[in-house]
């Protein structure tokens, strides 16, 4: 989407001994919307434009941390813009989905530079920080970058009477999504957000690590605790 904005009459502005001149305010504003990208907006829709999408898998990670960052009015018109980001999440594009799980394991080719970038800026950005590691999970990115994490989902989080959330991964989203209203409250932003709420994300992870080393959940004999899980997840940090 291009914004064209024309403007009225050059008005001559004095510098001491200079002078110059600038528009003197500015006219219509006219928008090119060459992929319907207002309605979008609108609908809070993150959809690809061009199968150009899949020359940078980065553009993933990208589409997830919109995802996390964007939200839409649903009573928001196209004429109405300054109101389009208002309250109801931005949800990815089914086709978009299904290019971003065609390119995913291309992420193993990005520098971890890149990729850490990216995770930082999704966790400074979100408003909702579930949103970033869920369409991951969805698209089959999540386990190219963080296999612990996205094995999660079949490893139990612990005895339901501690633990109703049913496996590590839920476990996981619900206490990075309680430090991320922590850090809403105490106005904790940056780097030092992104420490905590990436300290909730692998706090369990150990559980994953210690059900391998029992056999695995598959074995004839499950595991049915994690004992030392809080040491071993010091490798996941």
């Amino acid at each position: 989407m291009a914004i064209k904005l024309t403007h009225g009459r050059p008005k001559r502005i004095k510098h001491d001994k200079t002078e110059s001149l600038r528009p003197d305010g500015w006219g219509e504003v006219v928008f090119i919307d060459l992929f319907d990208g207002l309605d979008d907006l609108n609908s809070g829709t993150i959809r690809h434009v061009s199968e150009a999408f899949n020359e940078d898998p980065i553009r993933v990670m990208r589409a997830a941390r919109y995802a996390a960052r964007f939200e839409t009015s649903p009573n928001a018109t196209v004429d109405d813009v300054s109101n389009l980001l208002t309250s109801t999440p931005f949800t990815v594009d089914e086709e978009t989905k299904r290019l971003m799980g065609t390119v995913a394991p291309e992420l193993n080719r990005m520098s971890r530079e890149r990729v850490g970038m990216e995770v930082i800026k999704a966790m400074k950005q979100a408003k909702n920080p579930e949103r970033f590691w869920g369409v991951l999970r969805d698209t089959g990115a999540l386990a190219v970058l963080a296999p612990k994490l996205d094995r999660g989902m079949i490893v139990p989080s612990g005895r339901d009477k501690h633990h109703s959330e049913g496996n590590v991964y839920k476990h996981s989203m619900l206490v990075m999504q309680e430090m991320h209203k922590y850090c809403e409250n105490e106005d904790i932003t940056g780097i030092d957000r992104v420490r905590r709420l990436m300290m909730a994300v692998v706090h369990d992870l150990g559980k994953v690590i210690s059900a391998d080393d029992q056999g695995g959940l598959w074995s004839s004999e499950p595991p049915e605790s994690f004992p030392g899980h809080a040491k071993m997840g010091k490798k996941c940090r």
